[in-house]
């Protein structure tokens, strides 16, 4: 026997009003619960600290590339060529002060030189890699100064052969600056990546046993460090040559008793 039609669609509609009934009810719920986790208060500290870590962790992992691309460009500019070159302009710079106008502490120093590539005249105002410009960390600029000496001298500057545009006039590492970035940076990324994963300054815990996620962190600052071991003992830093090369050799001595325990 057929069922009647007008029965068979009110059934139907029926159905689909209970099943839109409780799809609104789920995704209220679920909403609900959204909303309480996103605006409850007592998360919001956590949130705040895990947001500080963050920054504190990106803060340190920046300067650790800004000193490792001094070092490498060091290392690139091994291969450039010497090229002649005229001090066009050679002073200091103030930084002012946007508000004021007046001249800060802070002087920079500036300089412009031009320079000939096969039969090309460029000029740039590059006279080292480093990031500052501030004489009072060492003797860096001064020194550089002194090579300049006065406008119209004709020194020499390092051009790379395959950007004749990207000259530099002191291509040496500015061993103070790449310290002090070296030093806060690794402070800073070792802080936030701490405090990221979980484990507090001073927290009680187990007996450390071995891992092979802290050989593998030191295998990774040893090869860093390994970077930094043969320029610095060439240029006259025998110390901390050896310093850098410390965490490899305690990466090596990971490795020889993690296999060794396996």
């Amino acid at each position: 026997m057929d069922a009647n039609p007008v029965e068979a669609s009110t059934l139907n509609a029926c159905l689909r009003e209970t099943r839109a009934r409780r799809w609104m009810s789920t995704n209220t719920r679920s909403l609900r619960r959204v909303r309480r986790i996103r605006w409850n208060p007592s998360s919001m500290p956590e949130l705040a600290a895990m947001l500080a870590c963050t920054a504190i962790l990106v803060g340190g992992l920046a300067l650790l590339a800004a000193a490792y691309w001094q070092v490498g460009r060091h290392i690139q500019s091994a291969s450039w060529v010497a090229a002649p070159a005229v001090v066009l302009e050679i002073g200091e710079d103030y930084t002012h002060d946007l508000r004021t106008g007046f001249r800060m502490w802070t002087r920079r120093f500036v300089g412009k030189l031009e320079y000939e590539h096969e039969g090309q005249r460029y000029v740039t105002e590059r006279l080292g890699f480093s990031h500052t410009r501030d004489r009072s960390l060492d003797d860096w600029w001064p020194n550089i100064s002194q090579q300049l000496g006065r406008e119209g001298n004709v020194v020499s500057v390092w051009v790379n052969p395959r950007d004749p545009t990207d000259a530099v006039f002191v291509r040496d590492v500015r061993w103070a600056e790449v310290a002090i970035m070296l030093g806060f940076g690794g402070l800073l990324t070792f802080v936030g990546g701490h405090f990221l994963m979980g484990t507090p300054m001073g927290a009680p815990g187990p007996a450390p046993e071995f891992s092979w996620r802290v050989v593998g962190s030191f295998a990774v600052v040893g090869a860093c460090g390994l970077v930094l071991t043969p320029l610095l003992w060439r240029d006259g830093h025998p110390a901390w040559a050896v310093t850098s090369a410390l965490p490899a050799l305690l990466a090596m001595i990971g490795v020889y008793n993690g296999l060794r325990g396996a």
